[in-house]
């Protein structure tokens, strides 16, 4: 994008060294200023791409004289682009507005895939945003600690996925519905993988976390986490173990295992076994209680 300097009318309190690519429709401040912002924006896709901004600079430099832009010659420029209601006053409120916000941007670019027109922008900070045809949208940022982050947004700027990998590769997937988080998934660089799942209000109300052949499902009741079940060697069905768990009135834990063909059902409480209950594969019974002195019956 070439340089315009510009003094804008004869106080020449505004000058333009800058236009860039990348200005979107919902930066402009003032609702009757989109009416220029929509003259300029060819392709109507709320985006001033480079492309269409650098015919915008040539246009206003066609009218100019001496590098300057009177109150004169942008009501030429405004009576031949047929922007009606708009005075120069306001073209020059226009120009310095997207001057301003143009100082954030680094550079922009357009690129075809699948014979639409894929608008990616540079921030001088260092953020990458890429907006589609459809209007979504992913800013990738990268913090001084190597986390990069990228945000998913639909159509009406609302984030629906977070991704972030740190360093080491960790990777961590937001999923927000109605704004408010809907599912987390964490990513272990090694082998781990959680899952939580939140309620209508964005809470964590279940979580799954595997590792290897093991996993484990909890509930999450008022911030605090509760194992349900939990799978060991699955998928190998000679070693593959389940349990389930219960939590009784009286705060005792009913535990039923499932391993190689047969069920264990232990109740315990504060760490100690109450009753036992073992079905072999032949249906044989082993059965023993605990009492309270620590006798087996």
């Amino acid at each position: 994008m070439t340089e315009l300097n510009l003094s804008l009318g004869k106080t020449k309190e505004s000058n333009i060294n800058r236009l860039s690519g990348g200005i979107k429709r919902e930066q402009i401040t003032d609702e009757k200023l989109k009416s220029i912002y929509d003259t300029v924006d060819v392709d109507k896709n709320g985006i001033l791409d480079a492309d269409e901004m650098q015919k915008f600079q040539e246009t206003i430099m066609q009218y100019a004289k001496d590098d300057n832009f009177s109150q004169k010659e942008a009501g030429k420029f405004l009576k031949k682009s047929n922007i009606k209601e708009i005075s120069a006053q306001e073209l020059f409120q226009f120009l310095t507005e997207i001057s301003g916000k143009s100082e954030d941007i680094e550079s922009s670019s357009v690129i075809e895939q699948n014979g639409e027109k894929v608008i990616q922008i540079k921030y001088k900070d260092g953020t990458l945003e890429t907006v589609n045809p459809d209007k979504t949208s992913v800013i990738t940022t990268t913090d001084e600690n190597g986390s990069k982050t990228a945000q998913t947004k639909d159509a009406t700027g609302n984030v629906i996925q977070e991704e972030v990998v740190d360093s080491d590769g960790n990777k961590t997937v937001i999923e927000y519905k109605s704004g408010k988080p809907a599912t987390i998934t964490k990513t272990n660089s090694g082998d781990s993988k959680e899952i939580i799942i939140c309620d209508e209000n964005g809470e964590p109300k279940s979580k799954n976390v595997k590792k290897g052949l093991a996993s484990e499902n909890y509930i999450i009741v008022d911030g605090k986490e509760q194992l349900q079940s939990k799978i060991e060697n699955e998928g190998i069905p000679a070693k593959e173990k389940k349990t389930t768990y219960t939590y009784n009135d009286d705060e005792s834990i009913t535990e039923v295992i499932t391993e190689a063909g047969q069920e264990t059902v232990r109740t315990s409480k504060d760490g100690k076994v109450l009753s036992e209950k073992i079905t072999g594969e032949d249906e044989t019974v082993i059965q023993r209680t605990v009492s309270e002195n620590g006798v087996v019956e």
